[in-house]
């Protein structure tokens, strides 16, 4: 599995606060049997001062020596990412608790099918 330095994509998880707990450095990989996506996460020591470029630096290190998890290239990748993350009991608990919060964010802030259903009612008349 080959991963391109300049394909490489970051996100962040952050706490309670808006503070960036973790960051997740996420890169396209093609392969004979299909195209996933591989990641890898640094977490923020909280008795360290926070640098976000050593972070990104550390999850992308990670990802190019393929100490990584991988999930299929499909629409909601990235959430699946974040479930991966939320689920891995080897991650820190405050890793997993942003990701637990992302993903609460994600599904509290997505339209409603009845939402959806008004909308394409009114752009009809």
């Amino acid at each position: 599995m080959k991963i391109d330095p300049d394909k490489i994509r970051f996100f962040y998880l952050r706490d309670a606060k808006k503070f960036p707990v973790a960051c997740v450095a996420t890169a396209v990989v093609t392969t004979p049997g299909g195209q996933y996506i591989a990641f890898s996460v640094s977490t923020h020591n909280p008795a360290d001062t926070y640098d976000k470029q050593y972070g990104r630096l550390l999850a992308k290190s990670r990802l190019i020596s393929q100490e990584c998890m991988v999930v299929e290239a499909d629409t909601g990748a990235k959430t699946r990412v974040v479930e991966r993350i939320a689920d891995n009991k080897y991650l820190p608990v405050r890793t997993r608790a942003a990701a637990s919060r992302w993903l609460l964010w994600k599904r509290l802030n997505r339209p409603t099918d009845s939402f959806l259903h008004r909308l394409l009612f009114h752009l009809s008349i």
